[in-house]
């Protein structure tokens, strides 16, 4: 007999400068190679595009630190990128990229997530519960949440670089 498979047990975890960062999987709409992406730095802090083979649509693709902060410069250790869904229609995807990616049943795994305790939340961190995978601490957020803090530090960047013009 065949279990059913909840979605909202099934996650992708997103590995990058050392932060596990798992995000649910009816979040993301697909997971793409390095070699797909145009490299071309943007004064919103992007580092390139995704689209014209992909979905026919130009979609910003970032890269971030382990502290979740914008990097203008790809590591060398990226080599996959995910294109989270958009926060309402009409809006384009946005990517990120990862040195790692795989899809996790975390019912299967045996993984038990736990609410951010409530001292760590803040507006700037889109963090929300937490687990422990393979012995490390894995933050997880929604792919919703993940996308506004990007927004939110596109536009701390776009003003800095304004101001230093």
């Amino acid at each position: 007999m065949f279990k059913s498979i909840q979605t909202a047990d099934l996650y992708v975890q997103l590995v990058f400068d050392g932060l596990n960062l798992f995000i649910p999987q009816q979040d993301v709409l697909s997971v793409e190679i390095m070699a797909d992406l145009e490299y071309t730095q943007t004064t919103m802090g992007a580092i390139g595009w995704f689209g014209q083979h992909g979905h026919g649509q130009n979609s910003p693709v970032f890269c971030l630190s382990e502290d979740l902060l914008l990097l203008t410069e790809l590591p060398r250790n990226r080599e996959f990128f995910i294109l989270l869904k958009p926060r309402h229609e009409g809006e384009l995807p946005v990517g990120i990229t990862c040195d790692q990616v795989e899809d996790l049943n975390v019912r299967y795994e045996h993984l038990y997530i736990q609410d951010l305790p409530t001292i760590m939340h803040t507006k700037e961190n889109p963090v929300s519960k937490l687990l422990i995978y393979k012995e490390q601490v894995a933050c997880i957020c929604t792919g919703i949440d993940l996308v506004q803090h990007i927004v939110r530090l596109t536009e701390e960047f776009t003003h800095a670089s304004e101001s230093m013009s």
